[in-house]
């Protein structure tokens, strides 16, 4: 046993207040043991279900004096390895997010696909039905407190990052010492805050021989416009140096050394595409991919999602090899002042699909993004992207999905206003006062409260219909918990903007009487975060279709009632039926918005009109 080891990982929890000379992430790291100090692994439950076994345990993460840090965890593997020779499974680390503890239906989940998978509370949050919880002591690792999460000086190892990344070593660690186990195959997904440790993992533990971050925040000092950053945190001038020197997921990027994925969201708060982008490009030393989903937050689609366990099986079991990232480029001819984008897709044989996807917003988190008509041409796929606006540059990305099911997307592709000017790029698509008729079903809709959590919640939201006079509309397959919503930001791009003096109109049928919300936000998710939210009522007779008109003047602020003043500056329109969403909302949503009656609505030409 490495006495040496041992030794230090009681001195990172028993320094008090004395200063660590650590200023990046070598200095850090520097001789940091996660494998000698024992585990002494407690068995608190074990269930066997449908051909898996599932284990409650505790296992020792690290030592504060004498006194023992344990972590709650589920660890399951399919049962026929608890009496036959070890056969050397590959094993799967699951990392949740902030709020979240121990997940045992990613254990279950993974554990059914032939893999050894462990999920741990890293966070302190209770097991779910009071399942028991991890045991911190008196370390500050409170996950929700800012204070303690983004604290510096004068000791870095006390920054309970730290004690989360150790933790999930240590897990790597249990593991590796499992006798179902092949240590040489074990990988990794965090979801979130979990998705920022994932980085932090991969760069400083070998072991790891493929990682997933799912929407894992990769920056949180420099300026972006729109996403989380310095504006937000707690951090000096000083403090943000040093935090991004030493505990910043970018800081790890250069030394990841394992395949790596980032799934995410196209317009994600926390897990920004422009980071991701940037960052991706300082993974040198392993390949790299990415998968995002259009228009959600913190959340991604079967599609997409499913490329998780396609990706553990390519790298843990030797699956398959996959296609290389496809390349999205900006052609140098335009079509009557229309950029042409063109994607040249690796395996172009093996494409199922693509989608190509443009936007003029410069704020990261509430793009609108435009679905481009595509065209093949040999092994190359043609799109126009018409613009209604040229002064704010050009993003794009595209996504190919494959027949074997994977889904991969290119990387962000970005043209400044003196880019598209010098190519010529004119005005070509006008305004309109169609919002949607849904002729393409909820192609640019979203549902805002949505599972976080790939794999686990695969459904449809949306499903086409019939609405009025045989015009195409939408309905939901089921009420979302205490109601419905949908949401969409095509109102922030300047071709769906609300003009002045019009009203939104919109068709929909309920079967009993309700009460239908109309929800605005202005500069949602824009810098500096001076978001507001107008909420509008209708009543709803029921039993046949009814037009929705509601003025401008209808929508009145959540806080102090004003009304809203116009259309410019609105970026987010959501329909709903009640829904209480999560934190802050919550009582101002419920005291506006009754409880749905009966089944899901059926909704039809979102317009605004005069």
């Amino acid at each position: 046993m490495r006495i040496a080891g041992i030794s230090l990982l009681i001195v990172l929890s028993t320094c008090g207040n004395s200063p660590h000379p650590a200023r990046n992430v070598e200095a850090l790291w520097k001789g940091v043991d996660v494998q000698s100090l024992p585990l002494q692994v407690q068995n608190l439950e074990e269930v066997r279900e449908e051909g898996i076994v599932i284990r409650k345990l505790l296992y020792v993460s690290q030592l504060d004096g004498d006194f023992p840090a344990r972590i709650i965890a589920y660890y399951g593997f399919p049962a026929s390895q608890a009496s036959a020779a070890p056969k050397g499974l590959p094993a799967v680390l699951h990392i949740h997010g902030g709020g979240q503890t121990a997940n045992r239906e990613y254990v279950r989940y993974f554990a059914r696909k032939g893999y050894a998978a462990l999920s741990i509370d890293w966070g302190g949050n209770p097991l779910p039905g009071g399942g028991g919880n991890s045991i911190w002591g008196k370390l500050a690792v409170e996950q929700s407190d800012n204070a303690q999460v983004f604290r510096m000086p004068p000791n870095l190892r006390q920054n309970p990052w730290f004690y989360w990344t150790v933790a999930c070593r240590r897990a790597i660690t249990f593991l590796e010492q499992q006798p179902e186990v092949d240590a040489s195959r074990i990988g990794i997904f965090g979801v979130s805050m979990g998705g920022r440790l994932t980085w932090l993992v991969a760069g400083t533990d070998p072991r790891v021989k493929a990682a997933v971050s799912i929407y894992g925040s990769v920056d949180m000092t420099v300026e972006i416009p729109g996403v989380a950053g310095s504006e937000q945190q707690p951090f000096s001038r000083e403090d943000a140096a040093l935090w991004s020197s030493t505990l910043d997921a970018a800081a790890y990027a250069s030394r990841i050394r394992c395949p790596f994925l980032y799934l995410s969201a196209a317009d994600d708060y926390y897990g920004s595409m422009d980071f991701a982008d940037r960052e991706l490009n300082r993974i040198v030393q392993a390949p790299h991919w990415q998968s995002f989903t259009p228009h959600f937050n913190h959340h991604v689609e079967p599609q997409q999602s499913a490329s998780l366990v396609l990706w553990m099986d390519r790298w843990l079991k030797g699956g398959p090899a996959w296609p290389q990232t496809p390349k999205l480029l900006l052609d140098d001819a335009l079509d009557e002042g229309v950029p042409q984008l063109k994607l040249e897709p690796d395996k172009a044989g093996e494409v199922a699909g693509v989608s190509i996807y443009y936007s003029t917003g410069i704020w990261p988190a509430s793009r609108f993004w435009r679905q481009a008509h595509v065209a093949r041409q040999g092994n190359a796929w043609i799109a126009h992207s018409p613009l209604t606006e040229t002064g704010s540059g050009l993003f794009a990305y595209a996504n190919v999905n494959y027949r074997s099911g994977i889904s991969i997307s290119s990387r962000l592709l970005t043209a400044d206003a003196a880019n598209l000017r010098s190519r010529g790029a004119q005005i070509t698509d006008l305004p309109t006062t169609l919002i949607d008729d849904f002729a393409r079903g909820g192609a640019d809709w979203f549902v805002p409260e949505v599972s976080v959590d790939p794999l686990l919640q695969e459904k449809s939201w949306f499903r086409a219909t019939d609405g009025p006079d045989g015009r195409p509309a939408i309905t939901f397959p089921e009420t979302q918990g205490t109601g419905w919503r949908l949401a969409t930001r095509k109102v922030g791009d300047p071709k769906w903007r609300g003009p002045q003096g019009v009203h939104l109109r919109f068709a929909i049928y309920s079967e009993q009487a309700n009460t239908v919300v109309a929800v605005a936000t202005e500069d949602e998710r824009r810098r500096p975060y001076r978001s507001r939210t107008f909420v509008a009522t209708a009543p709803l007779h029921g039993g046949r279709w009814e037009t929705v008109n509601l003025p401008v003047e209808r929508f009145r602020s959540r806080i102090d009632g004003a009304p809203l003043a116009s259309w410019d500056r609105v970026n987010l329109l959501a329909i709903q039926g009640r829904f209480v969403p999560r934190g802050r909302d919550r009582s101002a949503n419920s005291s506006v918005s009754p409880a749905w009656n009966g089944p899901s609505p059926s909704i039809s030409k979102v317009q605004w009109s005069e």
